[in-house]
Formats: structure tokens, C-alpha cells, sequence
């Protein structure tokens, strides 16, 4: 599967770390079986055994991590929207 991990203005997260997380549990037969690592522009290609539904999870640092719907092998993955991470809130005083 290959897509592209990205922010709310649209440009690249290379870096951004991508797993494909089995959608029935068990191994999705990925070939390092942890995911992969987004390259320029965001672009990541990871290698699903066939036939294994899965979802794709993309997350990076100062951003909360985005997943998609369930994909097949072959199905167009669509882009993994990355969302800066919520500032925390003033300490009460």
C-alpha cells in the first residue's frame, strides 16, 4: 500500500511513522511487521499480505496520530491528515 502522510495545509510529513494495524487482529503481514517511516513528501509504501483488511496509522511528533478506514491490498489509500497536537491549558491559579 503507498500513500502520503500530511498536514491540514496539505504539504508532506516525511518522518511521520506508518503502521498497518490488522482490522481482525493477528499479523497483517507486514514485511517489518512494525510499519514504515515516511519518506520526502510524506510518501510511505508498506507491503500487506494479500487479502488482510487493515487500517493505516500514521503519527508524528507535536501531531495526534490519524488512522484510516478499513483498506484492502490494492485500494487507494487516501491521505493521513496529521493535526497539530492541542496546546496544553494555563496551570489554575
Amino acid at each position: 500500500m503507498t500513500g502520503r502522510v500530511v498536514d491540514e495545509g496539505g504539504a508532506g510529513i516525511a518522518g511521520a511513522e506508518v503502521s498497518a494495524i490488522p482490522a481482525r487482529g493477528g499479523d497483517a503481514g507486514t514485511e517489518s511487521g512494525r510499519g514504515t517511516i515516511a519518506g520526502p513528501g510524506g510518501v510511505y509504501r508498506i507491503e500487506v499480505r494479500p487479502g488482510v483488511e487493515c487500517r493505516i496509522r500514521a503519527a508524528a511528533k507535536g501531531c495526534r496520530a490519524a488512522e484510516s478506514e478499513v483498506v484492502m491490498p490494492g485500494d487507494s489509500v487516501p491521505d493521513l491528515v496529521l493535526a497539530p497536537e492541542a496546546a496544553p491549558a494555563p496551570a489554575p491559579r
